[in-house]
């Protein structure tokens, strides 16, 4: 709109210094002329001033917005330049700024800006100047910083609230100076064109670290890395080794120098990936969330081995262990001594059938037993054919395959002599405890060559040809015959077993393939241990031969075929197993021990007739019998602990005392007699049963108990309470 003339106002002007003028100008003073340029004629000073250069004396007009009104008049008294302020403020407007000196004319268009640009959002580290763990965590190694921003068109940029910027700078992104570790606020301040500037943004925190943390400790292998004989010798088979750090709070892991790690692994410990073979050094260092790292730490020397030691050869029983034949690797002694060679600078591993059977005194830190040495004695042996194996081991722990096996045989049973008949069959007599020395008995192995006083055993065959031995006969007072055992192999039968020795000591063991008619032993029969035994005729034994699950236990007597007749003056101690029958189905006709008693199993697929203890003597057996029995009398003692299952008729079973801890099964039961006690007290009976069920049952058969019995309330049978 058109300025009032009340506007128009006379100045008394100072005369500048004269020019020479060549024409009339108008032009915005500098320091009127605002913002990021002094000659733009963009301020943000709304009494701008102006100078106006002139080449006489006259009347000076000033028309603001060039509306024919005019603004200011001022008379000069000559060529000069004279200065111009409005004498109120100009709002925010564009002015063409029109000037007249006489006849001439000329215009300064000027542009009024007072209005400061909106505050800017705050400044963001840029990723790449965000060092260290994370590019967003504002905490970086970099001590100039780049920074992007929103500021337009203009900015400056703050720590602190303090400039550290230009006036007027530009772009989207600002490095800074040369920083001093710290942690600062970052703000920026947008500008206009006319030098407004707004509000700081939101300041933005950067922390700047440039230090190096500490060098940490050395990494250590852990215990259960470090395999083999030490689990502190850093000598391992683990190709992924664990190590415990203590760098804080990120670290990296180097090998010979190179990292082989994350750049910022974190905890304790640090489980390196799949090493070759070799040794290494191992090292650390220590690394903070700017990305700072430490000088490496002291090395590690670790070594991996992963690679197992040559196999050794096969053990060798030495001959001072070997009885008998010194090179025949068959021995009755139980803990045998064997040499063992193995790759030098290893360990050694002993074995048994593949089982360890190496025992400390040298036990690694990780359990396994390492031997030194070129030998090893091995504690007490089973009874059994073995094969024996050594392995070496290095100080890693690695372990080579087996050895070739050596196979030895471990018996109590020594063969004294052995002898093999035209027709087959072989009769060998066997010290059953060579442990404490070989008897040496004299032996005749025919009728003919028998003689009275001497001979000590007389093996009597039958007519060659029949394969069956007519008598095995034992003479004299036991000096040379306290251990013996009779093998009788490849046989028909063997029609009788007598002891005629004068107080002699029982018979320690009986076998034959054939059929035994009588055995008649006044000192009683003691057993032993013939489980996997192989025989000198090359019969390998099972190694449970009554399958009842106890590789060692006691066999008295042994029948592939039946027995008719077993008569024992005195105790049997170990199994009586017979494989056989006869052509009515039984597989033994009676067996009597008069006193002393029986404790073993008795085993047979067919019929028992009678047996009988007599004085003195208790039942502790498990009795196995296919067929039926006849009767079981237990004359003057009791039944203990047994199991007794028939599998037909159990006609009679009389016991004079107790009966305790014991199971009876039968097919069918006639009759059972207890003159004692029947399952009371700390013995208990378990169950009588038969088809019909248990006891108490209306079946065809009677119970007896003279005695105490027990029957607990509300059930059928007797049972343990």
């Amino acid at each position: 709109m058109k300025r009032r003339s009340s506007r128009r106002i006379h100045l008394s002007l100072e005369r500048l210094e004269p020019r020479l003028l060549l024409s009339l100008a108008v032009a915005l003073q500098a320091a009127s002329d605002t913002g990021v340029s002094s000659a733009d004629n963009i301020t943000s000073d709304n009494t701008p001033t102006y100078d106006v250069t002139v080449d006489a004396a006259g009347s000076i007009q000033i028309d603001w917005e060039n509306d024919a009104t005019i603004d200011i008049i001022g008379i000069v008294g000559g060529a000069g330049t004279y200065s111009f302020t409005p004498a109120s403020t100009l709002p925010d407007a564009s002015y063409p700024v029109a000037v007249t000196f006489g006849l001439d004319s000329a215009t300064c268009p000027t542009t009024i800006d007072t209005a400061a640009p909106s505050t800017p959002g705050a400044p963001d580290l840029q990723a790449a100047s965000d060092s260290g763990l994370s590019n967003t965590d504002d905490i970086t190694n970099d001590d100039t910083p780049t920074f992007d921003l929103s500021a337009l068109p203009y900015f400056r940029f703050y720590r602190d609230a303090g400039q550290i910027s230009g006036n007027y700078e530009s772009g989207a992104p600002y490095t800074a100076g040369a920083q001093p570790d710290g942690t600062y606020d970052y703000a920026v301040s947008a500008l206009d064109v006319a030098g407004n500037e707004s509000a700081l943004s939101t300041a933005l925190s950067v922390t700047i670290d440039t230090a190096a943390p500490t060098a940490p400790a050395a990494p250590d292998l852990q215990a259960a890395s470090d395999s083999g004989i030490s689990n502190t010798d850093d000598i391992t088979n683990d190709n992924t080794p664990t190590f415990d750090v203590s760098a804080s709070p990120y670290f990296r892991f180097y090998r010979d120098a190179g990292q082989i790690s994350g750049n910022y692994e974190s905890g304790a410990s640090y489980t390196a990936g799949t090493q070759a073979d070799g040794a290494y050094a191992y090292a650390v260092s220590a690394v903070d969330a700017a990305g700072n790292e430490s000088a490496l730490s002291t090395g590690l020397s670790v070594t991996i081995d992963t690679v197992a030691p040559s196999v050794p050869g096969a053990p060798d029983l030495q001959a001072a262990s070997d009885t008998g034949d010194p090179t025949d690797n068959v021995t009755a002694i139980r803990t045998p001594t064997f040499d063992v060679t193995v790759p030098g600078g290893t360990y050694f591993r002993f074995y048994r059938d593949a089982t360890l059977a190496s025992e400390a005194p040298t036990l690694g830190d990780d359990g396994g037993i390492y031997k030194t040495g070129t030998s090893e004695t091995l504690p007490e042996q089973p009874l059994c054919t073995f094969d024996y194996t050594a392995t070496a081991v290095d100080v890693a722990g690695n372990e080579s395959a087996d050895s070739p096996a050596l196979q030895v045989q471990i018996t109590n049973l020594w063969p004294i002599e052995s002898h093999l008949y035209a027709d087959g069959v072989r009769v060998t007599i066997y010290d059953v405890d060579a442990s404490d020395g070989v008897s040496s008995p004299s032996i005749a192995w025919y009728r003919s060559d028998f003689q009275r006083d001497v001979t000590e055993i007389l093996i009597n065959p039958a007519k060659i040809g029949d394969s069956v031995i007519n008598s095995v006969e034992l003479f004299g007072d036991g000096t040379n015959t306290a251990d013996i055992g009779v093998v009788v192999e490849d046989n028909v039968g063997v029609k009788k077993v007598l002891d005629r020795r004068t107080g002699g000591p029982p018979l320690g063991l009986l076998v034959s393939e054939g059929y035994i008619k009588m055995i008649k032993q006044p000192a009683g029969l003691f057993g032993t241990d013939i489980n996997g035994f192989t025989t000198e005729g090359g019969w390998t034994l099972s190694s449970d031969i009554d399958g009842d699950g106890d590789t060692a236990d006691l066999t008295a007597v042994y029948s592939l075929g039946y027995v008719h007749k077993i008569r024992s003056g005195d105790a049997i101690v170990g199994d009586i197993l017979i494989d056989g029958m006869d052509n009515r189905g039984n597989s033994l006709r009676w067996m009597t021990v008069s006193t002393g008693g029986f404790q073993g199993d008795l085993r047979t697929p067919g019929n028992v007739g009678k047996l009988t203890i007599r004085r003195f003597g208790n039942l502790v057996s498990n009795v196995d019998v296919g067929g039926s029995i006849r009767s079981i009398r237990i004359t003057d003692g009791s039944i203990l602990d047994s199991d007794i299952q028939v599998g037909g008729l159990l006609q009679k079973l009389q016991v004079e005392q107790n009966v305790r801890r014991t199971d009876i099964l039968a097919g069918t039961l006639k009759s059972v007699k207890v003159r004692g006690q029947l399952g009371t007290g700390a013995g208990t009976l378990y169950s009588i049963t038969d088809a019909l069920g248990p006891v108490g049952d209306d079946d065809m058969w009677k119970l007896v108990v003279a005695g105490v019995r027990e029957k607990v309330s509300g059930t059928r049978n007797y049972l343990d309470s």
